[in-house]
């Protein structure tokens, strides 16, 4: 008897915890989560596919793979993250900032703490890079903001991107911006179509 209470007292609590433990995890990743943001090979063209990694052989300090130099401040492609710095990094790209205080001003500690304000009211960020047959190079930036308000205002200095094509994008509390050097080409617009689809 006391064998089969166990079993009923066991099965009560797996059916009261298993779903606070799925309902928990899908606040942390929500259906219209950052990771959606990743094309899927199946949408992208033939000759555009997500960067390889950089690798590193354990002989061999030089990496063995390397496109791009940005690649190699990202553990990961695609990259999703809460860490402060590359968050503000990535938010500042996403709303093409650049105003700086005149940096005779600032000394190291505090041109540090002026770059972090990129970070405010924003939860996570995200950064993928795909990479043409031709070695053009799109890249996905993005933060999720605390609000929706936050993600709908542009600030001051926003604007296209220098020497390329760019596209800024609100999904709800999400902000994604697509770019590629060089100007707009069928990856560009695959990645930058999937994403605009997500609305």
């Amino acid at each position: 008897m006391k064998v089969r209470s166990a079993a009923i007292l066991i099965q009560a609590l797996l059916a009261a915890f298993v779903p606070l433990v799925l309902a928990a995890s899908a606040g942390q990743r929500s259906p219209g989560g950052l990771e959606a943001l990743t094309v899927p090979d199946s949408v992208l063209p033939s000759a555009c596919r997500l960067e390889p990694p950089v690798l590193q052989t354990p002989s061999d300090p030089t990496p063995a793979v390397r496109v791009t130099t940005s690649s190699s401040l990202y553990p990961t492609n695609p990259w999703i993250g809460r860490e402060r710095r590359m968050v503000a990094n990535i938010a500042r790209t996403v709303d093409g900032g650049s105003a700086q205080p005149d940096p005779t001003t600032l000394d190291p500690r505090q041109a540090a703490q002026f770059e972090l304000r990129w970070a405010d009211g924003v939860t996570e960020a995200y950064r993928a890079a795909y990479l043409s047959r031709d070695g053009s190079v799109v890249e996905v930036v993005a933060v999720r903001f605390d609000d929706e308000k936050s993600a709908r205002a542009v600030p001051s200095g926003a604007g296209p991107s220098r020497g390329g094509v760019t596209s800024r994008i609100v999904l709800g509390s999400n902000v994604a911006r697509v770019s590629a050097r060089g100007g707009s080409n069928g990856c560009f617009e695959a990645i930058r179509s999937h994403i605009e689809s997500l609305r």
